[in-house]
């Protein structure tokens, strides 16, 4: 939408736009990176053998509003899809002012600038121009919890760039994956199947998210919703790996609504915390209290070694119940099940 350039100077402005009612819009950003809405590529060139910086064009006002659907990728070489433009030597472009509100569905991919002679950066999803000297400044952002908002970003910038001056609105998970994880998915896009429970069955509306390949920031927003989501990353139809947390290895990815980023990585095979962590603690020691009496009247499960772990227990009773996942094939599931249900009322 904005492939405006200005060489060796700075790229131009967004001016303000608006993008309403049932309008459906598809902006990329011109090869030399403009972003996909917002301001311009800032281009470095030499007079009489002087080298003059380009400093990426500011986002101004964007507004995108009603029952509008609107795709917008920053240009290749790194423009945000809604925000600043890339600046080659220069500062990125800063992000300005964005609103996304009412019944608006948005997909913000920025630019993914890849030179290996520089450290760059590419554009954010929504915010800052990418740049290969200073990234541009992050973005004021509000997102009403009623619109629907999918953000991608290559590298240090996160898809949703944030300065974090308005914490309401909708909830959101702004991830970033670790470089193992990019590694994994071997230059191919990835689809992120996201799940409102640990049950994994439907999805949430604002699912599934398509990620670009080589790309390692992802965001979507929840609405009004701060519960807990859960994250399955397919190639193709293949599921390959969940989605959890770089900190603990856990796969519940809690929406906020500051510019919190989340550092994730992927995990094959099944991985632990079926419930909440809170409450995983919670029923893990009455669970334990009722370990002797279960003993008596159930077959012998062999050796499981709780010393020190009442946790291991309650995971023991919630997985066999939730995933079938039974370790001692000779354990009734009834026995399992009653035990649960002792302790937290649930039938």
């Amino acid at each position: 939408m904005n492939d405006n350039s200005s060489k060796g100077g700075t790229g131009g402005s967004s001016g303000e736009i608006l993008i309403e009612g049932e309008a459906v819009v598809t902006a990329i950003g011109g090869q030399y990176s403009g972003a996909g809405i917002g301001g311009g590529l800032g281009y470095l060139c030499s007079t009489h053998n002087v080298f003059e910086p380009g400093n990426g064009g500011n986002s101004d006002v964007i507004t995108i509003r009603g029952m509008a659907v609107v795709k917008a990728v920053g240009g290749l070489e790194g423009g945000a899809g809604i925000g600043g433009g890339f600046g080659e030597s220069g500062n990125g472009g800063d992000g300005g002012i964005i609103t996304i509100s009412d019944s608006a569905d948005v997909t913000a991919i920025g630019g993914d600038y890849d030179d290996n002679r520089y450290e760059t950066d590419g554009g954010a999803g929504i915010g800052g121009g990418g740049s290969n000297y200073i990234s541009g400044l992050a973005a004021n952002i509000t997102i009403a919890d009623t619109a629907a908002v999918k953000a991608y970003s290559y590298s240090s910038l996160p898809a949703i760039h944030s300065d974090g001056s308005n914490a309401n609105g909708a909830y959101r998970v702004n991830a970033r994956f670790n470089q193992e994880s990019v590694g994994m998915l071997n230059g191919q896009q990835a689809t992120l199947k996201i799940y409102p429970d640990a049950s994994r069955g439907a999805q949430i509306n604002n699912s599934p998210l398509t990620l670009p390949a080589d790309y390692s920031c992802f965001a979507y927003t929840t609405g009004a919703s701060d519960a807990y989501t859960y994250a399955e990353a397919y190639m193709g139809a293949e599921r390959k790996w969940h989605v959890v947390r770089v900190s603990d290895d856990k796969p519940h990815l809690k929406p906020v609504s500051d510019s919190t980023v989340l550092p994730v990585k992927l995990e094959a095979g099944e991985v632990d915390g079926i419930v909440e962590e809170d409450y995983l603690i919670n029923v893990s020691v009455p669970i334990k209290m009722i370990w002797a009496a279960f003993q008596t009247v159930a077959e012998p499960l062999g050796t499981l070694d709780i010393a020190g772990m009442p946790g291991s227990i309650a995971r023991f009773f919630i997985e066999g119940r939730y995933n079938g996942n039974l370790t001692q094939t000779k354990t009734p599931i009834y026995w399992m099940s009653f035990a649960f249900s002792a302790v937290t009322g649930d039938s």
